[in-house]
């Protein structure tokens, strides 16, 4: 039921598929096609990130070049094998932490596609409102509880900076998925995974590591965002690439949609005048 307009051309204008060409429609979340070409052109696409881990006394040191591919279990299975007596920091260092793009809507953010995008994440900044039986409740369990009101009809609100939600009117007797949702400050809760307190560092021991968490190859994930169409990979895969042959500054997307444009430019051959990037999804 949906209407398609498409068209793909080489540079010097020979028309390779078109579909309705000359409808004027929409457009769709074009940047992500952007987004995976850059990344694959840096990175190559049998890439695969390397989160390194060092244990070291009273705290655990994360350097973390983005893997939007990184689950809750994935950081679990880490957790079991370090052994060091709680509590304990988790100093990380991250290649990029923009939060959120600057052309996100608020009204998007509650919503797992518009999670905080941060290197070090986990399950991409998202988690998942239950009903178990009866009783609602957030899995996997970050330690924040869900409220309940009295109300005559199901209603579910939720803060995605603070992570309060708050249930309205009375469940079935069933175990259901109700939402996912955005994580607040994923950074900190895949640290809290870790079994420590999130904490931030430049520096990294120069030592071997004592773990390597190796993420999903690039394919994988380019792959995953351009099907589902899904925001927050494309935010990683402009980030990763960018930040592959310098570390971006803190105020990040204005310097790596710079590069975008310039690979675009450069690479591509297409003239900067003709498009404007403003994040990595559209």
């Amino acid at each position: 039921g949906s209407m398609v307009s498409a068209c793909v051309a080489k540079v010097d204008g020979t028309i390779l598929y078109e579909r309705n060409s000359a409808l004027r429609v929409m457009p769709a979340s074009n940047q992500k096609l952007l987004a995976a070409s850059y990344a694959v052109a840096q990175l190559g696409l049998d890439y695969r990130p390397a989160t390194k881990i060092w244990i070291e006394r009273g705290r655990l040191v994360v350097d973390s070049p983005g893997d939007p591919s990184i689950s809750h279990s994935d950081l679990k299975a880490l957790a079991s094998r370090i052994k060091l007596k709680k509590p304990y920091s988790v100093l990380v260092k991250q290649a990029y932490r923009p939060d959120i793009p600057p052309s996100w809507e608020w009204d998007d953010m509650p919503n797992r596609y518009a999670a905080p995008v941060s290197a070090f994440t986990v399950d991409q900044g998202s988690f998942e409102l239950w009903n178990a039986n009866g009783k609602p409740e957030y899995r996997p369990n970050y330690g924040m509880k869900v409220q309940r009101r009295p109300a005559k009809e199901f209603r579910f609100d939720y803060d995605p900076r603070t992570g309060r939600g708050i249930v309205f009117g009375s469940l079935p007797k069933e175990i259901k998925r109700l939402d996912t949702l955005a994580l607040p400050n994923p950074d900190h809760m895949a640290a809290s995974v870790l079994g420590g307190t999130f904490a931030t560092t430049e520096r990294v021991p120069t030592k071997t590591p004592s773990f390597v968490h190796r993420g999903k190859e690039l394919r994988e994930v380019a792959k995953q965002c351009l099907v589902r169409s899904d925001n927050n990979m494309a935010e990683h895969l402009l980030l990763m690439a960018a930040s592959r042959s310098e570390p971006l500054p803190s105020a990040g997307y204005p310097e790596c949609t710079k590069r975008l444009a310039m690979f675009m430019s450069n690479v591509v051959g297409v003239s900067q005048t003709d498009f404007r990037p403003d994040d990595g999804s559209g």
